[in-house]
Formats: C-alpha cells, structure tokens, sequence
C-alpha cells in the first residue's frame, strides 16, 4: 500500500473537479497505479478496456509525461506481452 499514497493527489483533484469513483477506475493514473502495486489481474482487464475505446494513445501519452523513462518502458513492454 506504500505506492498508493502518490496517487492521493490525482483521485483528489479528480473528485474535485467533477468525477466519480467510477470514472477514476478509468482514467491512465489509476491503470499506472494498478501496475505499481502489482495488480496485473486487474490491469489486464483494465488494458484491454482502453484497446477497446481505442484509448492507447492516451495511455501512452499519460505514461510518457509522468513516468520515469525507464518505469514507462518497462510498462510499455509489460503491455506488449500482455
């Protein structure tokens, strides 16, 4: 749970502008989230939820802004196996 704690600000600023816990189940900050603390069941159904919406350029574009260089392409190849 130690990892959770980088996101409180996001889910925050993500309430406080008019979303749901629903949508945050949604967003690229909550499917990062989801790989940081290693809940790849869950992050395989969210993958394929973005495939589907044809929202991978935004997943990408989100991971490339606020990841590291290195997490977002040890993501981007988790991704590519999966």
């Amino acid at each position: 749970m130690k990892h959770v704690k980088t996101f409180e600000y996001g889910y925050d600023a993500f309430i406080d502008a008019g979303g749901n816990d629903y949508d945050y189940l949604e967003t690229p900050e909550y499917f990062i989230e989801t790989y940081i603390n290693g809940q790849y069941g869950q992050l395989e159904k969210m993958l394929s939820m973005f495939r589907e919406r044809n929202r991978m350029e935004e997943l990408i574009n989100y991971m490339d802004e606020t990841m590291k260089p290195q997490d977002a392409n040890d993501l981007k190849n988790w991704m590519l196996k999966n």
